[in-house]
């Protein structure tokens, strides 16, 4: 289940991150390991923060998502809501954590390809500037 790859120097904790990825979480620590197994085969060339939002789930599931994270070769940092309180809130708090200059959304159980980063980097480097309050009308599609 957490099979990472830690010669992925991008991964590495020290520097501040230049990616966080959102992933909202309940009840599915299967699936979390896939999230996290694609993130930790990317090739984006800087820091990357995973951020996972955990929507009330039950007591056994956080202790095993806990331990995943022990072992990942890249900063995850866990909040958690006391009660499930839905998707929309979740991704809320997601948007609230936002540390770093670029974002992207994984929902648990869900997996990129090993390059899909090279899409993303290049559409968000192309846009220059603080990118939060753009609107999807901005976007160069």
């Amino acid at each position: 289940m957490g099979d990472f790859d830690l010669n992925n120097s991008s991964l590495r904790v020290g520097k501040m991150a230049e990616l966080d990825v959102l992933i909202p979480h309940y009840n599915d620590v299967a699936g979390i390991a896939i999230s996290l197994n694609c993130v930790a085969r990317q090739t984006w060339p800087e820091p990357i923060r995973v951020v996972i939002a955990d929507d009330g789930s039950n007591a056994g599931t956080v202790r095993a998502l806990e331990e995943l994270i022990e072992k990942c070769p890249f900063e995850v940092h866990l909040t958690r809501n006391p009660i499930n309180r839905g998707r929309a809130y979740t991704r809320n708090v997601l948007l609230d954590s936002i540390d770093s200059p670029y974002v992207a959304w994984l929902d648990a159980g869900d997996a990129w390809v090993s390059d899909k980063d090279i899409d993303s980097n290049g559409c968000a480097k192309g846009l220059g500037g603080d990118n939060r309050g753009m609107e999807v009308g901005d976007l160069p599609l």
